[in-house]
């Protein structure tokens, strides 16, 4: 199996961007990973375009050995949008293995921690930055 392109996908909402990295393979695979940097989605962008060469040709379940290119070849920077965009490469290979074993990734990762996972859900980011504002928006949250 081998990675045969590398792509970055923006989901945007009214605070911040998300930034997804997608790996695709030769066997039809595709990894997803977040590569997400609070408010810089271009820089993260541009560092998953920069580093996509390095990954090409390379079996996305070698994942230590990927990292380890990556982590190589910007030696010299290490910025925060580098760093986000080779965990978003990482995470997009876990994902690989994980469906091409048949396993989900907290498998490959050492196993279940936990039987729950209490859920967070955030929606009051925008609207007044009151008290009020923050329950009346904690309660529209709730009921969707």
């Amino acid at each position: 199996m081998r990675i045969t392109s590398v792509r970055t996908l923006v989901v945007g909402n009214p605070w911040k961007n998300w930034v997804y990295v997608l790996l695709d393979t030769s066997e039809g695979i595709t990894g997803l990973g977040e590569a997400t940097a609070g408010l810089m989605t271009k820089p993260v962008v541009s560092a998953v375009e920069e580093l996509a060469h390095l990954c090409l040709d390379k079996d996305p379940r070698d994942v230590h050995q990927l990292w380890d290119d990556l982590y190589k070849a910007t030696f010299l920077t290490h910025s925060p949008a580098q760093l986000h965009a080779m965990a978003g490469i990482e995470f997009a290979c876990w994902d690989i293995t994980g469906k091409s074993l048949g396993v989900p990734v907290w498998r490959l990762l050492g196993g279940r921690v936990r039987d729950r996972v209490r859920i967070y859900a955030n929606g009051w980011y925008t609207g007044p930055r009151t008290p009020e504002g923050f329950a009346r928006r904690a309660r529209e949250v709730v009921a969707m």
